[in-house]
């Protein structure tokens, strides 16, 4: 029974030890984005995303594509990238991209669009 118990015991700090780690971190919470448009006619498409363990989920509108699901994911350091996704007519699938950082409370980001639309994005709380 003991070399049971000293077995089970070694595995479970074995599969401790490999398991991903998915801990909140300090960016979890709701957050409102909204992108500014420095290149091309496009309006950007504002929205809200979902922050928990570092993986964004989300949803924005667009008037000319309609709603998108937002996806990406937070780095421990602030970093964060993901992708916009439209499943209506002529565009169905990746329909822009976003990437920044969060500095001292401060997010500093960019967003890009297939037609060549980009611009600065602004989250926050």
């Amino acid at each position: 029974m003991c070399n049971f118990l000293k077995i089970s015991f070694a595995a479970f700090l074995l599969l401790a030890t490999w398991a991903p780690s998915y801990s909140a971190t300090q960016f979890d919470g709701v957050w409102k984005f909204r992108p500014v448009t420095s290149n091309g006619r496009c309006a950007g498409a504002p929205g809200s995303i979902t922050v928990k363990n570092g993986r964004i989920s989300g949803f924005a509108l667009s008037k000319d594509v309609g709603r998108m699901r937002v996806s990406g994911k937070f780095s421990e350091n602030g970093s964060f990238k993901g992708a916009l996704r439209a499943n209506s007519g002529s565009y169905a699938g990746t329909v822009g991209t976003f990437k920044g950082k969060i500095v001292g409370g401060r997010a500093d980001g960019t967003w890009r669009d297939v037609v060549g639309c980009k611009g600065k994005l602004i989250l926050s709380r």
